[in-house]
């Protein structure tokens, strides 16, 4: 296979960055990637420069980069601002996280040559030939032996035109609305308030202590379960919880200065002592 220098290859994770990078080795092709890291689902878009955002993290969140690293966002996006070639977009339509910053990049460069490799309706399978569907639901799960057994690369379309307007339409009645979120649903990408997932947050906290991260993980189970990935944010609901456990209507402990997810329990407070 011949590597086309016209070509830079674009995720939305890290770790998405790193399957496509050796994927792309092992196929002798010698293409640039590159990985846009800030959460696009969390936070303003408009006008969504990083300050405003940073600055909105701090307020809303505590700060600590949840949601946006500004020498990243500014790097990704000089990058893809200054290429003259195509630019292929790997992700997944049933990923909320990824179809942010699908939005958002054809938003800021509307006359940009981008491919997209959506992988939300490949048949992928396991090793030993099993279904596993729920591949499709982020481009960041899938292996570079999943990229090239499945030769994905092929499946890089152009967007026409109709597809451009109506993402660009969306994002700009999302970034219009100014909610803290943008949840994957069926019907698309739909704004909510920064207190959505708080009510599945509460139904795993337990008369009994238990790690935030247990309580974190079981929530982002029902974010993750079924067709969509409809928020991507660990890191976020672990803020939530804080939130939760600040405004005393749970208990929390921590054996250190600053919480931690895996080092701090919560509880529901014992009767009478609220």
């Amino acid at each position: 296979m011949t590597a086309q220098a016209d070509r830079l290859h674009v995720t939305f994770t890290h770790s998405a960055a790193g399957s496509l990078k050796l994927a792309l080795a092992r196929l002798n092709l010698v293409e640039k990637v590159v990985a846009h890291v800030d959460d696009l689902s969390i936070g303003p878009i408009e006008p969504g420069d990083s300050a405003q955002r940073a600055e909105w993290e701090e307020a809303e969140l505590g700060g600590g980069n949840v949601i946006t690293n500004a020498n990243c966002d500014e790097l990704f996006w000089t990058s893809v601002t200054n290429w003259s070639g195509r630019l292929v977009v790997w992700m997944s339509s049933r990923c909320g996280l990824e179809l942010c910053g699908l939005h958002a990049l054809v938003s800021r460069l509307p006359h940009a040559s981008i491919e997209v490799v959506d992988v939300a309706e490949v048949a992928f399978r396991k090793a030993n030939g099993d279904p596993a569907p729920s591949w499709g639901q982020s481009f960041s799960i899938v292996s570079d032996d999943r990229i090239i057994e499945h030769k994905l690369i092929d499946l890089a379309v152009p967007l026409d035109d109709a597809a451009r307007a109506s993402i660009r339409a969306r994002w700009k009645r999302l970034g219009e609305e100014g909610a803290a979120l943008r949840v994957l649903t069926e019907q698309g990408l739909v704004s909510e308030p920064i207190t959505y997932f708080d009510d599945r947050i509460r139904a795993r906290i337990t008369n009994d202590w238990q790690s935030c991260a247990r309580v974190v993980g079981d929530t982002m189970g029902t974010v993750w379960s079924g067709r969509l990935q409809e928020f991507h944010s660990d890191t976020f609901m672990f803020c939530r919880l804080l939130a939760l456990i600040d405004y005393d209507e749970f208990e929390g402990q921590n054996d250190e200065e600053l919480w931690s997810m895996h080092r701090s329990q919560v509880r529901r407070w014992p009767r009478g002592e609220q």
